[in-house]
């Protein structure tokens, strides 16, 4: 797969990353935050069993910053699972356009690139490279 074939779904990676960043941070300052600020607030004040119990989660409060999360899961889902879903739909189809071919007698696929040229360091062994002899 060449650059032009990635080309086409890198901006909608760009652009799931930034959705998933701004979801998440609005699901801490819309939620998580202020939530954890009163517990901590009723813990402080009654005890930890008491914050932690149903009918604390389920007061006024707590039950409209609870529903203050949806806005950042439509936004996560909007902005990070769409284009991630669209960005992978083109590189399945560049690819499939573009297969790579089988290669050497076991047939083993590579892509249509370019093979990386040996390092000459890496084509000796290490009693080559010192001198001595390995202890067998």
């Amino acid at each position: 797969m060449g650059e032009q074939d990635w080309g086409r779904g890198e901006k909608f990676v760009g652009i799931s990353s930034w959705g998933l960043n701004g979801g998440l941070l609005l699901m801490v300052v819309t939620n998580l935050f202020p939530g954890g600020v009163l517990q901590r607030l009723d813990v402080l004040q009654h005890s930890y069993w008491h914050a932690r119990r149903h009918e604390f989660v389920a007061q006024g409060l707590m039950h409209t910053i609870e529903w203050l999360r949806l806005p950042a899961d439509a936004l996560c889902i909007g902005l990070d699972g769409v284009p991630m879903v669209v960005a992978t739909g083109l590189t399945c189809r560049a690819m499939s356009a573009n297969p790579p071919r089988p290669v050497g007698s076991r047939g083993r696929w590579q892509p249509d690139r370019p093979a990386a040229p040996k390092r000459k360091f890496l084509s000796r062994s290490p009693a080559e490279v010192s001198g001595r002899r390995r202890w067998r």
